[in-house]
This record gives structure tokens, C-alpha cells and sequence, in this order.
């Protein structure tokens, strides 16, 4: 069965531009999905901070695409330990009364922001608790090409794409023992 032009073209014109978007959404879960956190090991650390628990869990935050990111980074102890700024979130099965420890963020100490280059990872550490019950941790990092493009570039910009290890990632790590 033919359809008239008339129909053709206006399947046509309905069609076409959902095709593009699904590929546009398709690279963008491509870019996404390359930079990402594994589990490295779960043990008794040195505490950063006077309230850490030695309780921690080492983490890889891996990029690979073929472009740097930048992080927030912080120095401490012997000033050769790096560490990565994050925030702690509420996963969906937490509680709303369940007091949120506070991540490593931008006011814990002095800071800057840190190249990652294609195919490198950065090792770090947190405290188990900051990924107990349902919680989450958030990493922010701009993309090389949205870092160059700020005037007076920083990380926390107006871009901002995020990378994030929830307590069931941890779970199941665990259970892999």
C-alpha cells in the first residue's frame, strides 16, 4: 500500500528529528558513563579530618573518554596525600531524618582544581560511613572543553556534570568477599 506524498512527508517531518534526539541523548550516556568510580578496598585508614572514622573505603575515580576532566582536590597530611572533594547525598530508601555526614567539600580546606587526563584515575579514600544505609556520594568535574570556555575558570561553573558510588555499589563489593 502506498501513502500519499502528503502523508509521507509529514511522517517524515515527525520522524526525522526524534531519530537525531535519541542519538544526541545515546553520545551523551556515552560521555557519561567513561568517567566513573570504582571499589578498590575497605579497611582501617589514617583519619583525614579530626572526626573521620578510620573506618574507610578506597575509591578510583577512573576517566575514560578521550578528554581531561577537572576536579577539586585538597592536599593534606604530609602534603603529599591527595584527596578528592565530594558531597554526601540521601539515596531514595533514606530516612529524612537521618543526619547527612558532610562530604569533603570546598570548606574543609584550601583547594584547586586538579587536570585528570584521558585515561588516568586518581586513588582516594572516605569514610565508610559516608556511604552507609542508603547514602551516596557526588563527584563534580567540568570537561576540559567547558573548563577552557569560563572566563575566569573554576570548577564549580555553570557547567557541571557529576559522577556518583552509592552504599548498595558498596554492598555488593562486599559481598563479593
Amino acid at each position: 500500500m502506498k501513502l500519499p506524498i502528503f502523508t509521507s512527508i509529514i511522517f517524515a517531518l515527525l520522524i526525522i528529528p526524534c531519530l537525531g534526539q535519541s542519538e544526541k541523548r545515546d553520545q551523551q550516556k556515552l560521555i557519561y558513563s567513561t568517567v566513573y568510580i570504582d571499589i578498590e578496598k575497605v579497611g582501617k585508614g589514617k583519619p583525614i579530618y579530626a572526626d573521620d572514622s578510620e573506618e574507610r573505603v578506597w575509591l578510583k575515580l577512573v576517566n575514560n573518554t578521550k578528554w581531561s576532566i577537572y576536579l577539586g582536590v585538597f592536599v593534606f597530611g604530609d602534603e603529599e596525600n591527595e584527596g578528592l572533594f565530594y558531597d554526601v547525598e540521601r539515596g531514595k530508601d533514606e530516612s529524612p531524618n537521618t543526619e547527612i555526614p558532610r562530604g569533603y567539600n570546598r570548606g574543609h580546606s584550601s583547594s584547586g582544581d586538579s587536570e585528570l587526563k584521558s585515561g588516568n584515575s586518581i586513588t582516594f579514600s572516605v569514610p565508610k560511613n559516608h556511604l552507609a544505609g542508603s547514602l551516596k556520594i557526588r563527584i563534580d568535574f567540568t570537561y576540559e572543553w567547558e573548563y577552557a570556555s569560563e572566563k575566569k575558570p573554576r570548577l564549580y561553573s555553570r557547567t557541571r556534570n557529576s559522577v556518583y558510588l552509592s552504599s548498595s555499589d558498596l554492598k555488593s563489593f562486599l559481598n563479593k568477599k
